[in-house]
């Protein structure tokens, strides 16, 4: 009897949905629980244990960590988005932080110019019920792109297992 998924895909496929609660925190309440980034730590810690470098991995996290007190403090991110940057640069590790920084830029970076033009997108949301306020409010949920970059990030790691089992 074969499994239907094999353990390898799963702590990949938490971090998806945790990744995509996150981004939907965000975007509606612009929020991001902190139990969610522990969560998200979490299990970055055992997946690094099992498959990866944990002593390199919580660098990686502790770099990010320590860049994201200073974008904080000059408002440049808010304190859940530095968390859960933080929190998924653990699952990263050193080797593919360069790579997931620049995902998370480039996903940045459309998500503000499509923010910017939002008002018209808002306001066909709440026509569908969509429990927002019409205005664009001046803050961007920067985790989305988080998200986004992190969800790449998951789908390289689907993508190794399964070339490890092919």
């Amino acid at each position: 009897m074969t499994n239907l998924i094999s353990i390898d895909y799963v702590l990949p496929l938490i971090l998806a949905g945790l990744l995509i609660y996150a981004a939907l925190s965000d975007l509606l309440r612009f929020i991001i629980p902190n139990w969610l980034n522990l969560t998200i730590l979490a299990f970055g810690i055992i997946y690094q244990i099992i498959y990866g470098d944990i002593v390199l991995a919580l660098g990686a996290g502790a770099i990010v960590l320590t860049i994201g007190f200073v974008l904080f403090a000059i408002r440049a991110l808010g304190g859940g988005d530095v968390k859960l940057l933080a929190a998924t640069a653990v699952w990263v590790g050193m080797a593919e932080l360069p790579i997931f920084l620049v995902h998370t830029t480039i996903a940045g970076g459309v998500l503000s110019v499509l923010w910017l033009m939002s008002g018209r997108v808002r306001q066909i949301l709440v026509y569908y019920g969509v429990d927002i306020d019409v205005a664009v409010p001046k803050f961007i949920p920067y985790g989305i792109a988080i998200a986004i970059a992190g969800l790449l990030m998951v789908s390289r790691l689907i993508g190794d297992v399964a070339v490890l089992e092919g």
